[in-house]
Order: C-alpha cells, then structure tokens, then sequence
C-alpha cells in the first residue's frame, strides 16, 4: 500500500515540476496563496509579456470550467491523495488581455478538492498544479505548473507565492 502511494505521489510530483511551452514568451502565470472566508484559494494572475493582444474564451481562464487546468493533491506525508473535483463552470464569452496587462481568477480549493477541510485538520496538503492555456484561435500560450503548501489547520494564512516560467 505504501509503494502505491508513493508511486502516486511521484506521478503527481512529475506533473507540478516546471514545465516550458513552445510559447511560453506570451504569458507568465503565478499562482498564489491566499484566504478568503476562512477557505484557501489559490489566486491566479496571467499577465500577458508578449508585443500583442490575447483573446481567451473565458472558459481557458482558471475558475471558468477549463479542462487546461490539472489541480492535485496530496497530504504531506503522502498518505493520501485528494480526489479531484470538476473545476468551475462552463463561461461563456471573452476576455481581451492587452500587451503587459494581467488578469486574475480566484479558484476555491475546497471546491474543486474533495475532502480539504477534513484533511487540514489532520496534516498539510500540498497543491500541484498545471495549467495550459490556449487562445481563442486553439494556439498553444505555453505550459505553467506550481505547487503549493497549505499548512494543517491554516485557514487564515498568510500569503504564500510561488512563480514558475
């Protein structure tokens, strides 16, 4: 049982490491820590780095019923692995994000991880995650992937960063 989850949480471990897109030049995304009514989200912003506008549907922005964003995780001793949830619903519509403008989209972890509550207040969970945006015409914006931990019982944290490429 140990070696399964092990397995388990290596295979997720390989899913949050850093990853780089064909197109990575156009977006940064950091993903972030924070409390909202006693529950953790994570805040994404997307800043688009690139010379030129971005059109995404609004369902490749992180809360809006996207299949590009892979939300994992898993107890910090390993023991358990969270089941995920569907994430968001469906929006319909577009968001223009201009040249060096962000835009941000809270995501409720408890939401979209069976079981968090419960587990926080037994152990730490850490979150991986990996999102792979693409814009209106289906062209790949790049790979972005992060992990982050939430601290057994920490409902009122403080607000934790982590940034990848």
């Amino acid at each position: 049982m140990n070696k399964l989850i092990f397995r388990i949480f290596v295979s997720t471990l390989l899913i949050a490491l850093p990853t780089y897109g064909l197109c990575a030049n156009e977006l940064s995304v950091d993903g972030i820590l924070k409390d909202k009514n006693s529950s953790p989200i994570i805040l994404f912003k997307i800043r688009n780095i690139s010379q030129k506008e971005i059109v995404l549907d609004n369902s490749e922005i992180p809360n809006g019923g996207t299949n590009h964003l892979i939300i994992d995780a898993v107890t910090k001793n390993g023991r358990k692995q969270l089941e995920r949830l569907p994430i968001g619903i469906d929006s319909a519509g577009i968001t223009i994000v201009r040249s060096g403008e962000s835009i941000e989209s809270e995501l409720s972890l408890n939401d979209c991880i069976k079981g968090l509550a419960d587990a926080l207040h037994k152990d730490d969970v850490v979150i991986f995650w990996l999102y792979q945006p693409e814009d209106k015409h289906l062209k790949e914006l790049g790979s972005f992937s992060g992990w982050i931990l939430v601290p057994r019982m920490s409902l009122k944290t403080e607000n934790k960063k982590v940034t990848t490429p």
